[in-house]
């Protein structure tokens, strides 16, 4: 089994709980391995290491001061390339350096703050875009004709249809949305109905967002999806399941230093829901890992 860096990191950290101290030229010479690869936060580490049975050690004061002054100019000089690159407008090369701060600055509250900002605008960029799409494909459709197969289909109760519109033009998406599925169960190829349900879907899903129903709205989404399998809906859908499982993702950096099984579940969860999320599923696999190891120390112990 390989682990990553900061596996290895916090195996190590806890193996100073049951094993004997290594000699301080040992954690000196890590500090060193460390600050010259760019691992400022596993150097301050391993200084202190070094720094714990000697604490008036004047000599590894200094060498943990100038690692940490190294750690804050390599923090401060990304802060400023992300927020030059933001400046210009290259939003994915600004994403790329906070996401290097983070690296260098687990809890750097500016890139966390800006990297966030960034994913809701261009979330709300792309629901923006796609609501004329929307409102264009059910207008096209509103008008079509049954074909003469349908003719000998069973037929709906006209006033389901004129019901539903009459509820959708007041505002009344969810009255609209029974309707209209009634109609659909009679006549399932009914073009103009699966047009004008899939605006209903569309408006409710929007309500539920406005009231904070995160849930009840991607479910409305995904049923637009199943209905009409349009690539305005598919974009709705999408963007959405990224804004809950961000929320999520959020959710359990909060709980990782504290409690890592619910921030592994909600992880887990934030995956489920958007398999795209890139930073969910890195924490995830990455929490997974430092159980195994701390299992594995344990059982060891």
């Amino acid at each position: 089994m390989r682990f990553n860096t900061s596996t290895r990191f916090l195996a190590t950290t806890l193996g100073v709980m049951c094993l004997a101290a290594p000699a301080q030229a040992d954690w000196r010479a890590e500090a060193q391995a460390a600050v010259d690869d760019g691992r400022y936060l596993e150097a301050l580490h391993y200084i202190s290491l070094a720094k714990a049975n000697t604490p008036r050690d004047s000599a590894l004061t200094a060498e943990k001061e100038n690692i940490q002054a190294k750690l804050n100019d390599e923090r401060n000089r990304l802060v400023k390339q992300a927020k030059s690159a933001n400046a210009k407008g290259r939003r994915k090369q600004a994403g790329s350096i906070y996401r290097a701060v983070l690296a260098v600055d687990p809890n750097n509250k500016v890139a966390r703050a800006a990297l966030r900002k960034m994913e809701r605008a261009s979330t709300l960029t792309l629901i923006q875009k796609t609501n004329t799409q929307v409102q264009a494909a059910a207008r096209q459709n509103e008008r079509a004709k049954k074909t003469s197969a349908q003719e000998a289909a069973p037929k709906a109760d006209p006033s389901l249809l004129q019901d539903a519109e009459a509820a959708l033009a007041r505002g009344d998406a969810a009255h609209a949305i029974a309707a209209l599925e009634k109609h659909l169960q009679i006549e399932p190829k009914d073009s103009h109905v699966v047009s004008v349900l899939d605006a209903a879907y569309k408006r409710q899903a929007d309500a539920d967002l406005k009231d904070g129903e995160d849930k009840r709205a991607l479910a409305y989404l995904e049923k637009r999806f199943a209905l009409s399998k349009t690539k305005a809906a598919e974009a709705d859908l999408n963007a959405l399941r990224f804004q809950i499982a961000d929320e999520l993702y959020a959710e359990g950096l909060k709980l990782y230093d504290n409690d890592l099984e619910r921030a592994i579940a909600i992880w887990r969860k934030a995956v489920e829901t958007d398999p795209g999320h890139l930073e969910a599923r890195r924490q995830l696999d990455e929490a997974i890992a430092v159980r195994s190891t701390l299992q594995s120390i344990n059982e060891g112990m």
